[in-house]
């Protein structure tokens, strides 16, 4: 009976011990002082179930000494030979009631170590013990000494920081560098370049080790319709120049300009607009010269010929597959808005397409019109003859080595026919003033392939405001933002919007909303201001008139306090936080610049935001809904879209007819 009793416990020992010792490893209620093993007699298993049963509910304290180190014997646990108590593993540390050794190395300790590594010091060889508790070595070319790198800027004390400057410069030629500067002596120095560039630069002993510099030219679209008539398609031009940019030069391929970018720790960037473009480098500060060397000789001095256009056609034509309907509508309020004029006039003639009225984007039709010589034909009339359409902006280098630098790759170029050209009326004859007509546009999209995916109809209702140099351009963007809006899902915080009027009155009443919100598009000499939507086809009706009905709210009732004073703080918030990049902060000097010739700082900026009134909003937009409307509506099912003469009905009702509200 005993020898059976004892064989029972025995087996269930080994149970309980093989399964998790076969690999090393221990179960969380084993206790590393039991026997593990098959072969133990039967007196020993009975002593393990004795003393297992007695440590029940019992917990042991842990051990203050350190475990013993393991031996080859007793590896994979168990007691060895003469019944020895098994010892800790390296897979046994999640079952260790000690705590682990912890050790601590003093900044003092490394210096040291670097220190004697420099003097060229070498330690002797010692235990692997001592080896492992050896404090981290640095290397001495990573070592932290008393000498600060000349481009590393030096910490200075918060009271001596002010406010940033902008430091400008024209060459003689008229390029421009501007240099905005935030130190703790900030110094102001208006500069030129010969030709008619400008340049600014923004140096800081206290900012980042970093400097982004941004050339920006102006490119007014206007000119390619005159080299249209001398046989040189350059519709979408700018687009395929943007897309061409810091490719293959007359000195470096393009696999040459990417791999130099990365070996000097920097990105490189150009983006487009109908009015003027911008080409940006941002690298590490030591490399600034470099960088900039290579930012001037993708604009001066590119390759462009026939195998790299056909590329960028080709990327094109991918983009045009995957565009989004908003910004097909945005091509259509520009193409509705500024519609065609006769030259002849009453209504006869040739139709001249207007400059606003051109699409920004490469359009299908005018893609295999885009050649080499298009692209050449369009810088030589736009950007290297025109020296004063270019500034020159930085941040993170000194304003003396910006002009430098400025000076160096653009002071040579000269203005059309010479230094004694006027370069005012080069301009006059370029650009050719844009008529709002006010029209519609609509564009009947096939459905998209993916089953998944719901289709929404797209409406947008805008009308004509003042342009960069109006009045009423600060009022005009107050008031967006009080129409705010959105889509219909959030996830709600701070700034997102959710207490906009459009929000509250249009996304959270509809259900059928999708989503709605306020735009705005600013030109040199116009602007639009409209409100546009999104909802499921047979909403679409529903969506439009809501936006109409709310331009005759804005019309017939002034705004609410809460309403103004909230819009005006989200403003300056969004203006400000915006700032706090470079690269905006860059495309806001370039285009500040090339707009008005001079850069109005974040306090002028929100000073003009602060004296925006309630009747300020209610004259803006009681002076644009007196001008005829412009409908863009995209879709695959737009015939709910109501047309634009049922819209001019609408808003001939006036705000005393009955709406929505």
């Amino acid at each position: 009976m005993l020898n059976a009793t004892t064989s029972t416990a025995a087996r269930a020992a080994a149970r309980l011990h093989r399964a998790p010792t076969s690999r090393g490893l221990r179960s969380p209620n084993h206790r590393t002082d039991h026997p593990s093993t098959t072969t133990a007699t039967a007196d020993a298993a009975t002593t393990t179930m004795m003393r297992r049963s007695s440590s029940v509910g019992a917990e042991q304290p842990p051990s203050s000494s350190p475990p013993p180190s393991s031996d080859a014997s007793s590896s994979r646990g168990g007691a060895g030979r003469g019944g020895r108590i098994e010892k800790y593993t390296s897979n046994e540390f999640p079952d260790r009631q000690e705590p682990p050794s912890i050790t601590r190395t003093s900044a003092s300790d490394v210096v040291s170590v670097v220190a004697k590594s420099r003097l060229g010091r070498t330690s002797s060889s010692t235990t692997s013990s001592h080896a492992a508790r050896r404090p981290y070595v640095i290397s001495p070319s990573r070592g932290i000494g008393p000498d600060r790198p000349s481009h590393v800027p030096p910490n200075v004390p918060p009271e001596t920081l002010r406010a940033p400057d902008l430091e400008f410069t024209t060459l003689p030629n008229g390029c421009r560098p501007w240099e905005y500067c935030s130190t703790s002596a900030p110094v102001t120095r208006p500069t030129g370049i010969a030709g008619g560039g400008d340049g600014a630069s923004s140096s800081s002993s206290s900012s980042s080790s970093t400097m982004t510099t941004t050339t920006s030219t102006s490119t007014n679209d206007g000119a390619c319709e005159r080299d249209d008539d001398e046989g040189i398609s350059t519709s979408g031009v700018n687009h395929l120049m943007e897309l061409l940019a810091f490719q293959s030069t007359r000195a470096r391929t393009g696999e040459e300009v990417r791999d130099a970018m990365e070996r000097l720790g920097g990105a490189c960037f150009a983006t487009s607009g109908r009015e003027q473009m911008m080409y940006c480098v941002d690298v590490l500060r030591p490399n600034v010269g470099t960088a900039f060397g290579m930012l001037a000789e993708t604009i001066k001095f590119p390759l462009i010929d026939d195998v790299e256009v056909e590329e960028m056609k080709r990327t094109m034509e991918y983009q045009m597959m995957d565009v989004s309907p908003q910004v097909l509508m945005g091509e259509g309020l520009q193409a509705a808005g500024y519609g065609p004029l006769s030259r002849g006039g009453g209504g006869e003639g040739v139709v001249r397409v207007q400059q606003l009225g051109r699409p920004h984007f490469c359009t299908p039709e005018s893609l295999p019109n885009l050649t080499a010589r298009s692209v050449h034909a369009f810088r030589e009339r736009h950007l290297l003859n025109r020296p004063n359409g270019i500034v020159v902006s930085g941040s993170g280098i000194s304003h003396d080595e910006l002009v430098e630098l400025a000076d160096a790759n653009f002071g040579h170029v000269v203005p059309r026919g010479g230094e004694e050209d006027d370069d005012d009326d080069d301009d006059d004859h370029r650009t050719v003033p844009s008529v709002y007509t006010g029209g519609e546009y609509r564009l009947e999209r096939p459905p998209n392939p993916n089953p998944a995916k719901e289709e929404f109809a797209h409406v947008a209702v805008a009308f004509e405001v003042g342009g960069w140099h109006s009045s009423d351009l600060v009022p005009t963007c107050v008031l967006q933002t009080l129409l705010g809006g959105g889509s219909s899902f959030s996830a709600g915080g701070p700034g997102k919007g959710m207490y906009s009027r459009l929000y509250r009155e249009v996304l959270n009443r509809h259900h059928w909303a999708e989503s709605c919100e306020a735009f705005t598009s600013f030109h040199t000499e116009s602007g639009l201001f409209g409100m546009a939507g999104s909802a499921r086809p047979d909403r679409a009706g529903d969506m439009t008139r809501s936006l109409v009905d709310h331009f005759l709210k804005l019309e017939a009732d002034p705004v609410s306090d809460e309403e103004l004073d909230r819009a005006r703080n989200m403003l300056k918030c969004n203006v400000l936080t915006q700032l706090e990049s470079r690269l905006v902060l860059f495309e806001d000097i370039g285009r500040q610049i090339l707009t008005y010739g001079k850069r109005e700082d974040a306090s002028t900026m929100c000073a003009k935001i602060d004296g925006v009134t309630k009747e300020d909003i209610q004259r803006v937009i009681r002076k644009a809904v007196r001008k005829p409307p412009t409908l863009s509506t995209v879709g695959i099912d737009i015939k709910n879209v109501p047309g634009v003469e049922e819209v001019t009905r609408w808003l001939g009702r006036g705000p005393q007819k009955k709406s929505w509200f």
